[in-house]
């Protein structure tokens, strides 16, 4: 089974997307095709002893569209592991084709050629990963964003260490779609814009300078002001504040005190404020569920001196 990217032009709506898929899913030798009216592209899964990729095009022609077959290499993730958005990049370098690679071999390959990055290809395909550190300093406040196949798990670093983590529980079937370019098992992608989307749960990590006798059980005797809202900005209006439940306090695996609670709301951005997290400062931290590069700064953490 082969699979290809054809680049098309011309599609304006949902039927002529209908149009290409019936075009190319009628050809003898294709199992499934994806046509993306967005990003202007089909990804076609054929049996190559049966069709070729210049039959697809013609398919696409006789329909009324122009297609071109790229030979960009796809991006490939697995969607049954968490995804790390910051360690996949585009393959520069000669990919790597030997054997299958274990997570010990990939390390032991790192290690011998000095580098961080690693290219596999397998046939038309190929995946670049590159080692990262998670541990982000007071330059960068950005999250790391996690993608699993049922939640987005946005994780802030202050001076290198973890001290807040949002994870928001969503069906990421569409996300992790766009970033496979997989069609779905159904061939059916859900709209993420359309999907309800509720119930996160907070966990924000004592400092260690932090007195264990000021960590009370209940938030009003937790040591931290916190509060929480919908939308990218918090007002002194605290009637708009969003209902604090299950709060409790955890132990981390690192021997870390965690304050854990959740909240309930559909709406995309919300805004998370605490004092008495960071020394002399309040703590603001912005996430933007909709986006999910950290480099759109869509989601991030601001300090502001506490005022007397």
């Amino acid at each position: 089974m082969q699979k290809t990217k054809l680049k098309i032009s011309g599609m304006s709506c949902q039927h002529c997307v209908k149009t290409v898929t019936d075009a190319l899913t009628a050809l003898e030798g294709v199992q499934r095709a994806k046509v993306n009216l967005r990003k202007g592209e089909a990804i076609v899964h054929f049996d190559a002893d049966r069709t070729t990729t210049t039959n697809l095009t013609e398919a696409i022609t006789e329909a009324g569209f122009e297609a071109t077959v790229t030979t960009k290499r796809l991006l490939r993730a697995i969607g049954v592991i968490a995804v790390v958005l910051a360690s996949l990049i585009g393959c520069t370098d000669p990919p790597y084709t030997g054997p299958m690679l274990r997570v010990d071999d990939v390390n032991r390959y790192l290690n011998e050629i000095g580098e961080d990055t690693i290219c596999l290809q397998d046939g038309f395909d190929a995946i670049c990963l590159k080692v990262i550190s998670e541990k982000r300093g007071e330059v960068d406040n950005t999250p790391i964003v996690h993608v699993h196949p049922t939640s987005l798990i946005y994780i802030f670093y202050y001076e290198d260490k973890r001290i807040l983590r949002a994870e928001r529980i969503m069906d990421t079937t569409q996300i992790t779609q766009e970033l496979t370019d997989e069609p779905t098992a159904n061939g059916n992608g859900q709209d993420i814009e359309s999907t309800v989307l509720k119930d996160w749960t907070i966990q924000i990590y004592y400092p260690d300078t932090f007195r264990e006798a000021d960590r009370g059980e209940t938030p009003e005797t937790s040591g931290l002001d916190l509060r929480i809202v919908e939308g990218m900005k918090i007002g002194t209006d605290t009637q708009k504040d969003l209902e604090i439940k299950d709060f409790t306090q955890i132990d981390g695996l690192d021997d870390s005190r965690i304050v854990q609670f959740d909240i309930e709301t559909e709406a995309q951005e919300i805004t998370i404020q605490v004092a008495g997290l960071v020394p002399d400062h309040t703590a603001t931290f912005y996430i933007n569920a909709d986006s999910l590069t950290s480099s759109e700064g869509a989601s991030s953490l601001q300090l502001h001196p506490t005022k007397e």
